[in-house]
């Protein structure tokens, strides 16, 4: 008999990446305690299997002693985004291999991840954050900012927080949704 209630990992992903797998994102981010992703990597296997015939995807981008980062991504849709012009000037501009790819450039962002002293604040380009963000946080070091919430806004703070608020409503959507019984493959595979 199949649980009634949504698994840990699907509560995980759907609080932190809502957005990504409803289509209104392109990517998201999930960082787990590396002992609580070892209790949940089979639920996560199993999710990955089961979103499979979607264009959702599920990849673990760097694994360490403390923490698993996980990417959250509609394929086709990050695919298009990071294959606009000022995305795709600037992730080269970064050393990206644009153009040969989105696994490709994935598996540069993850070698980015794991061999950088520093974050590689240029991910915020796979997660569509807008462009003037990116290089604003870049510039500014995270500091003078105009508006902060799910990232720091250097650009236009009236635009960010409809964003904001847009994902919002569709993360308490889709935890409500799982509150309620549903699982993530009744929800996304058509």
């Amino acid at each position: 008999m199949e649980s009634t209630h949504p698994c840990r990992a699907e509560q995980l992903l759907a609080f932190h990446c809502a957005p990504a797998l409803a289509g209104i994102k392109p990517a998201n981010l999930l960082c787990c305690k590396t002992d609580d992703f070892a209790r949940v990597r089979t639920q996560f296997r199993n999710l990955a299997r089961q979103l499979s015939g979607t264009d959702i995807c599920i990849q673990v981008l760097c694994r360490c002693q403390k923490r698993v980062l996980i990417l959250v991504y509609r394929r086709h849709k990050l695919a298009a985004h990071l294959d606009q012009p000022d995305y795709h000037t600037y992730l080269k501009k970064q050393g990206y291999p644009v153009g040969q790819g989105l696994n490709t450039v994935l598996q540069h962002l993850a070698r980015a991840i794991q061999n950088e002293c520093g974050f590689p604040h240029e991910i915020g380009a796979f997660l569509g954050y807008p462009l003037e963000d990116i290089q604003g946080f870049i510039r500014h070091r995270g500091q003078n900012y105009r508006l902060c919430g799910y990232w720091k806004v250097y650009g236009d703070p009236d635009r960010a927080q409809l964003l904001f608020a847009r994902y919002t409503s569709c993360r308490n959507g889709l935890c409500r949704q799982l509150a309620r019984g549903k699982h993530m493959a009744q929800l996304f595979v058509a």
